[in-house]
């Protein structure tokens, strides 16, 4: 019997296949890092997750955040964000990213000013979500560009980008994300 011949595949199909085969260092950082992420709200073993994240990956995230499933840190080097931001499920965080709040002024724990990040919303390298005293709500899909400055709401599957950002285009979700995630694409209700 003769032997087959390697198949031969195109370049997206190579990007998606090699996106779908971790690495041993992507096991081990994003693994010790959702870890510790997971840990952070714990009462002693919290504390240390804390500091690891701090001195590791300088990331600032306490206890109070709550973050969905499937949500992903990106790299995770100086990110911060403020004690009271809600982030939703699959959301996509890469480094240098700062959600806090306009007011550098504000001492208090800002309880008075929801940021909410929700489901599917990435956030690249360097954006900042900055909520003025009302609050702030990133929509659904949202996009926010790489070196943003967010400081108001957006709208559901929106690009943001710019100092200070304005909306430069509606996004459409990748042709895999239907498959993924049905019902939760643009102007649909939402999770099943």
């Amino acid at each position: 019997m003769p032997a087959e011949k390697p198949k031969l595949i195109d370049g997206a199909e190579r990007r998606e296949a090699s996106a779908t085969k971790p690495t041993r260092r992507s096991i081990l950082t994003g693994g010790l890092m959702a870890t510790l992420i997971r840990l952070r709200g714990l009462p002693v073993v919290g504390v240390l997750a804390r500091a690891a994240l701090r001195l590791i990956w300088r990331m600032e995230i306490p206890p109070s955040v709550t973050i969905g499933e499937g949500t992903i840190f990106l790299h995770g080097n100086s990110t911060f964000i403020h004690p009271n931001a809600r982030i939703g499920r699959h959301c996509v965080i890469a480094h240098l990213v700062t959600i806090g709040l306009q007011d550098i002024s504000d001492t208090g724990d800002g309880a008075t000013t929801p940021i909410i990040l929700e489901d599917h919303v990435m956030l690249s390298p360097g954006a900042k979500v900055l909520a003025p005293p009302e609050g702030l709500t990133v929509g659904r899909g949202t996009l926010v560009a790489a070196n943003a400055a967010l400081g108001e709401s957006t709208g559901e599957w929106e690009i943001w980008g710019g100092v200070p950002a304005r909306k430069v285009a509606d996004r459409t979700p990748p042709p895999t994300f239907a498959r993924n995630f049905p019902g939760e694409g643009p102007g649909e209700t939402g999770r099943p």
